[in-house]
């Protein structure tokens, strides 16, 4: 459509319009504009990625989110806070904490922090499950060190 005018839109553009599609119900006709992307020339990226992902969660269909996280990383886009976070939001509004968790501890050796949304609903999970010696050992990873905080207000205050 753009194309034919001469316009070539980038993988910017092509997200809003993915991303639009998503948040009005319209997820087929996103992942057919999102699988069509390479034969564009352009290459998903981490956010384009990670709105199909959290949409697919959304509907329930967390099995192919699974399966495009896969992808994700064979085409060498590496996940970001967001598409664990969704992921694990999708796998824990399934009751899958035992798939969950490997996701939430590679998610920590990555670097990256659960999201309130996330802590959340693991934490009431966990709760529910009677797994307090691995809620204690998730709270670790979730609740920053007071040292980190400190380091971060002192380097904050010091840049004024």
């Amino acid at each position: 459509m753009m194309e034919d005018k001469g316009v070539n839109p980038d993988i910017i553009i092509y997200r809003i319009f993915i991303e639009g599609l998503c948040k009005n119900g319209k997820l087929d006709i996103a992942r057919d504009l999102f699988n069509q992307l390479p034969s564009k020339g352009l290459q998903p990226d981490v956010r384009s990625y990670s709105i199909i992902i959290g949409s697919l969660c959304q509907e329930g269909l967390v099995e192919i989110a699974k399966g495009l996280l896969v992808e994700m990383e064979e085409c060498g886009c590496a996940p970001n806070s967001v598409t664990y976070n969704v992921m694990i939001q999708g796998l824990l509004k399934r009751n899958e904490l035992h798939n969950a968790m490997p996701l939430m501890e590679e998610m920590y050796r990555r670097g990256f922090l659960a999201d309130s949304s996330t802590a959340s609903m693991l934490v009431d999970q966990l709760q529910r499950k009677g797994k307090d010696d691995i809620l204690m050992e998730t709270i670790k990873n979730i609740v920053p060190k007071v040292e980190d905080l400190l380091w971060l207000l002192r380097y904050s205050f010091n840049r004024v």
